[in-house]
């Protein structure tokens, strides 16, 4: 088994400033290991706009609200939270692949 093979799809709240990166090149792993998104703070819209038609993205103003959310979803397997969004889409990728991006 490959590094990642077995981290099964995850509810990833992330959010933070927007940082104005590219995180496109992710949209297939997230759309592979992310069953859903919760975005908050600045980076939320950018979330969506990039994520939202390979996952399913809701928006929060409040890391409260996004905790909220996360725990009425149905069928949850995985919470991950990461303050900010772009360690958490690294983050993401390294424990997919064992490799940086």
């Amino acid at each position: 088994m490959g590094p990642g093979e077995d981290l099964k799809p995850m509810v990833m709240i992330c959010g933070g400033l927007d940082k104005h990166l590219d995180y496109s090149p992710l949209r297939s792993l997230v759309g592979k290991k992310v069953k859903h998104m919760i975005a908050i703070g600045q980076a939320r819209e950018i979330m969506r706009s990039t994520f939202g038609d390979v996952v399913a993205v809701d928006t929060f103003t409040s890391l409260e609200e996004a905790v909220k959310a996360a725990r009425g979803l149905p069928d949850q397997v995985n919470v991950s939270y990461f303050r900010r969004c772009a360690p958490a889409l690294i983050c993401l990728k390294i424990m997919s692949t064992g490799t940086m991006l």
